[in-house]
């Protein structure tokens, strides 16, 4: 969100505070992540909250709340944000799912998790 960040720069400079600025950025070999994805891959730290935008005042108020602002995430008010996935059935019928974008997408889509993943056996899919 180059918005976020610039804005994030702009009042971190004019702050009379000492001011630090924490950026996600890809490193492609160490992350396991295509040359190509880095945009791609950016977008989905801040969707999976994994790294989200946020941006902290001391000077905006007395409490945590009022200081801290979580303006420009998505889905701010949902446990997760959520897509829709379009697929085909085991039936070939055209089907569709709404999916949490969760922590877990987001270290899954890196190099240096996957190993803490397995392909859960098709006898433990259900519904618990």
């Amino acid at each position: 969100n180059t918005t976020h960040l610039i804005e994030g720069y702009i009042d971190g400079l004019n702050s009379r505070r000492p001011a630090l600025f924490n950026i996600y950025s890809t490193c492609q070999p160490e992350h396991g992540v295509a040359d190509d994805a880095t945009a791609r891959q950016s977008k989905l730290a801040v969707e999976s909250r994994a790294f989200p935008l946020m941006k902290f005042d001391p000077d905006a108020g007395e409490t945590l709340e009022e200081c801290l602002d979580l303006e420009g995430n998505p889905a701010p008010g949902e446990d997760w944000p959520s897509y829709i996935l379009n697929y085909v059935d085991e039936n070939g019928q055209a089907s569709t799912m709404n999916l949490p974008v969760t922590f877990a997408d987001f270290a899954a889509s890196e190099g240096r998790f996957r190993k803490h993943f397995r392909t859960a056996p098709r006898e433990t899919w259900g519904d618990r």
